[in-house]
Order: structure tokens, then sequence, then C-alpha cells
């Protein structure tokens, strides 16, 4: 455990190239587009932040994520707010579950199938990558999988990584945790399948040790002490945040200064991968996103869930058909077939259209008085 909580920390040197949010390089504003949800306007002056941000990205994968859920990812709040505010609107979320590992809690994830659970990759990922840089295999044995709802445990069945991932080798974090019955007692969350997020306001929930943005996360033995808390005992938090930026993969969020926050701003440190970016469309609350990376872009004055550090959630909508082929559910997206049939009923009704246009003309000719 201290070579996980070692590893976390010593992450902190892998940092993307920085640039300043204000002044030539960008201006970002505040601007309400309509009562119920507060959108923030991005015009990049200098695209360089965002192309930055996008090509590190893989670097931190097979670097940050490859670090364990078992000491990453939790909820950092703004010091001007009680930490019960934040728990509070954690339990309006009880589909945020934890993830635990032979009895002990590791991560969070989030029941999107009466049987189904999306957490990150790295969560169930039996590579681990050492202080000293080098990748090692933490254990062959599979260890005996959970998740709480509550007080209510569930026996994960099946685990299915998204193709392709690995800590040691990256790829997209994500896995779905198959649970041996099925969750009655809570409602799932379905997933986001548009290509909206940026700019919209999201929710991050995740259980895990807390902090402000002046303290930053727990560390050394107060982390080591948060780690030694029995499963049963760990509490769900949950804050806000606005998508500043997006990559194909990625949803990324700042953790912005008092002046520009937003009621109950939130990053994430140490302590929930695998938790829930969520946010509201239509009136309802949709997953868009797993909590993964804390160091997305901090420059040496921003260590991680400090002011103007970045975070980084994996995008759901670009993997929403694998969820959907994995888990036989229907989150509603639109596969090629259903396009080409939709097309071509969309053709068919215009020649449709089109001929009885022709047909009426050739009758009104027809009969038309001399």
């Amino acid at each position: 455990m201290a070579g996980r909580l070692a590893a976390e920390f010593n992450c902190r040197r892998y940092r993307l190239p920085w640039l300043p949010a204000t002044g030539d390089n960008a201006t970002m504003e505040a601007e309400p587009l309509n009562r119920n949800r507060r959108r923030f306007q991005f015009r990049l002056r200098a695209p360089m932040l965002a192309m930055a941000i996008s090509a590190r990205l893989v670097l931190v994968l097979t670097t940050v994520l490859a670090l364990p859920a078992k000491t990453a990812m939790a909820i950092i709040r703004r010091p001007d707010r009680e930490d019960a505010q934040y728990i509070a609107l954690a339990e309006r979320f009880p589909a945020v579950c934890l993830v635990c590992e032979d009895g002990t809690a590791v991560a969070s994830g989030t029941l999107i199938a009466s049987r189904w659970v999306l957490t990150a990759g790295h969560v169930v990922d039996p590579w681990n990558l050492t202080t000293t840089g080098e990748w090692v295999q933490l254990s062959t044995r599979s260890p005996k999988r959970t998740v709480l709802f509550g007080t209510r445990e569930y026996h994960v069945k099946e685990v299915v990584e998204y193709p392709g991932y690995s800590c040691k080798d990256g790829g997209t974090d994500l896995a779905l945790l198959k649970l041996d019955t099925q969750v009655d007692s809570v409602v799932p969350l379905s997933i986001y399948v548009g290509d909206r997020e940026l700019g919209e306001l999201v929710t991050l929930v995740g259980f895990g040790a807390t902090g402000t943005f002046e303290t930053g996360p727990p560390q050394d033995a107060e982390a080591r002490a948060f780690q030694a808390i029995p499963a049963r005992n760990r509490v769900k938090r949950a804050g806000t945040n606005v998508v500043d930026s997006t990559t194909d993969k990625f949803l990324i969020t700042c953790a912005h200064a008092l002046n520009s926050a937003t009621d109950l701003e939130a990053s994430i440190a140490g302590g929930d991968s695998g938790g829930a970016a969520l946010i509201e469309v239509d009136g309802r609350v949709l997953l868009a996103g797993v909590l993964a990376l804390a160091v997305v872009g901090n420059p040496p004055e921003h260590p991680p869930a400090l002011y103007g550090a970045h975070s980084g959630c994996v995008r759901v909508s670009r993997v929403a058909r694998w969820i959907e082929d994995t888990t036989g559910e229907d989150f509603g997206v639109v596969k090629y077939g259903q396009i080409a049939v939709r097309a071509a009923l969309v053709l068919i009704a215009i020649l449709a259209a089109s001929l009885t246009g022709m047909r009426f003309m050739a009758l009104r000719k027809k009969f038309r008085r001399p």
C-alpha cells in the first residue's frame, strides 16, 4: 500500500505544458444561457492550450492512470463551503457505488443497468508503476470484488475491460463490472450519448478523502490513515464544475478561483477513481464521464487539486456503443445500420413528395381551361 501511495504522490512530476488561462492566451466568460443551467462560453485565442493537453494525454495515461484506483481520485472542495454540503449533494446520486477488493475499498463506480457497474479500467488492472519507474504485476490472483450501495453488498461475477486497455500500455481507461444479482433498490443512471459536453455544468461524485483548494488532498500519514478506513465507513461526496475543454477521449475540468467557481466547485485528487461525472439534459441526470485523471495540465505552481489544476474524466459518449454491446442494454446509440435506414426513408419521402408534386402539376396542366 505504501508503494501505491508513493507512486501516486510521485506522479506529480508528470505535468503538461502550461499556458495561462488569462491574458493573451484565452478568455473565459460566464454567461447564463437559460434559467436552469449555467454554461461557460470559451473563446480560445491560442488553440495551443487544447492541443498541448490532447498531445500529452497518452503519456498521462501510461503514467498517472497506471496508478490503481486504490489511491486515486477524491472530491476536493471550496475552502468557503462546508464538507456537509458536498456530502448532502452526493445523497442525490445513490447509483454511484463503492468498489471493493477483498473487503477493502478501492474505488467508485456507477450503476448503469440493473446488473452492470461502469468504473475506471485501472481499478481492475493488475499492473502498477513503482516509484522507480518500473512496471510490476501486483498479483496473478483475481481478488474477490464487491460493490456497496449503502450497506448492501453485491458480488462481481465478471469484469470486462475496454478492449486493448492496460495500465502498462494505455488505452481507454474503462471497465464494466457484471454483478451476480441485479440491484433492485437503486435506479440505474443512463449514459450520455451526445457530443455537446463542452461548457456544461458537471457534477463529480465519488468516495474518498477530501480537502480544499487551499490545502489539497491528504498527504503521507493522513493519506495512509484514509486508506485504513473500513469500506462501510467511507463517505460519498459530490461537487460541481464546468467542462472547460474536451478531447476525443476526455472531458477536462479546472479548479477555478472563487470569483469564477460554481457554488459547490469541486475537483478530484486522491480516493475515487471510477467515480461519476454527471450532466443534466432535459431534466434527466446522465453519466457523461468516469473520473480518472488528477494532473492534466497542472503547472508547477498549481499542484494536483489546488487552484488552477486540471482534472480529466473518460468521455463516456465515445464508447457508448461498446457499453451497449457488452451490457445488452439500449442507451439510444444510433447504429450505422439505423443511420442508413433513416437516410433511405428520408430519401424515399423526398422522392415520393417530388413525384406527387410532378403528378399534380401534370394533372393541373391537363385540365386547365383553354
